[in-house]
């Protein structure tokens, strides 16, 4: 892999490639929507259930 040393993927280099960045960012952004996804279903289920008026 020419570019480990540029995206520190084999623990070298500072991590501060764009590429890497956008990259952690994104999966961050996948966990929070995962998450507010969830949550939503979660309410509309105990909507459902009578839970919430």
């Amino acid at each position: 892999m020419a570019d480990d040393d540029v995206t520190g993927q084999d623990g070298s280099g500072d991590g501060t490639d764009p590429r890497t960045m956008l990259g952690r960012f994104a999966n961050q952004h996948n966990e929070w929507v995962r998450l507010s996804v969830r949550h939503v279903l979660d309410a509309g289920e105990a909507l459902d259930a009578g839970q919430i008026d």
